[in-house]
């Protein structure tokens, strides 16, 4: 049932799934604060005067979130290792988030670029994106690892 439900998702336009998701989420604006893994990143960070040496600078971070969001994920999906559908929920749990993040990211650096939406983003407004995709991460990263004991 839950797996029909969820592919029935589908059916929507792309971009207007996504917009939906985004206003049923409650999604709040991207923190100011700079998330990084360590101090030197964090100082990389404040130095960078590139998009580019802030995508290098937050990369790292960014990556490892990943891997742990990959990982919990998959602690899912291994808790049911004979029920292809739940591994089914869970990859499309993924995916629906990251299209989420990346459309929700996207519209914070366009906010933050007084509405500029082709070209590169400033500096500050790509600081904003990046900062963005990594609260982001962290939050679903969390959701996934709390799941277990908020339905159970």
């Amino acid at each position: 049932m839950l797996l029909k439900r969820a592919r029935s998702v589908r059916t929507f336009p792309r971009g207007l799934f996504r917009l939906m998701l985004a206003c049923v989420c409650g999604v709040a604006s991207c923190s100011s604060t700079i998330i990084a893994a360590d101090p030197l990143e964090a100082a990389c960070v404040e130095d960078a005067q590139t998009t580019g040496e802030l995508r290098k600078c937050m990369g790292p971070s960014f990556r490892m979130l990943q891997k742990r969001v990959d990982a919990a994920a998959s602690r899912i999906t291994h808790e049911f290792p004979d029920n292809l559908e739940m591994s089914e929920l869970v990859r499309m749990a993924k995916e629906g988030w990251r299209g989420h993040r990346d459309s929700y990211c996207g519209l914070v650096g366009a906010v933050a670029s007084d509405g500029q939406v082709k070209g590169e983003l400033s500096v500050s407004a790509e600081r904003k994106y990046l900062e963005c995709l990594l609260r982001v991460t962290e939050e679903f990263e969390a959701s996934l690892l709390r799941l277990g004991d908020d339905v159970r």
